[in-house]
């Protein structure tokens, strides 16, 4: 996809108005000129996970497991910078999915996410193929509620 929204961006839609986005070729820049919350980059998101405009999730993603740390240290580039309102970043890479929450303006810390009492992976592969609808929207819901905020305005 070019730097352009004209086609719309890929979404899958995990119900409450709230929508899974994958967005590999659009700068937060442009994403920002179309309305969602975020600050001027030209740095581009794998995937979010938004509310209308509000970002709750900023997810990157690399296509082999031995690629988590520099996932990892993508969200601390790309993404803390441009998401300053943003608590909550998933890094994927193959089969491994780490959870981090925003504990300052500069650091995150790794968080567990558990369903009926096991952790569960948050996401998993294949996200946006609508294959997992129900696993990637019980796991949203296991992460603290309390702390994504969002309004209705």
């Amino acid at each position: 996809m070019a730097e352009s929204l004209s086609q719309g961006i890929p979404t899958l839609n995990l119900g409450n108005e709230i929508n899974l986005y994958k967005c590999n070729e659009i700068s937060f820049s442009n994403l920002r000129r179309q309305g969602f919350r975020c600050e001027e980059s030209s740095r581009k998101p794998d995937q979010l996970v938004a509310h209308g405009g509000n970002i709750l999730i900023g997810i990157e993603e690399k296509p082999n497991s031995n690629q988590i740390d520099e996932a990892v240290n993508d969200i601390k580039i790309k993404y803390l910078s441009a998401l300053l309102q943003t608590k909550y970043f998933i890094a994927r890479a193959g089969e491994i999915t780490k959870v981090y929450y925003r504990t300052s303006e500069n650091q995150i810390i790794e968080i567990g996410t558990t369903l009926r009492g096991r952790e569960v992976l948050c996401f998993g592969p294949r996200v946006i193929t609508g294959e997992n609808t129900l696993i990637i929207t019980e796991a949203v819901q296991q992460l603290p509620t309390n702390q994504i905020e969002y309004t209705h305005n």
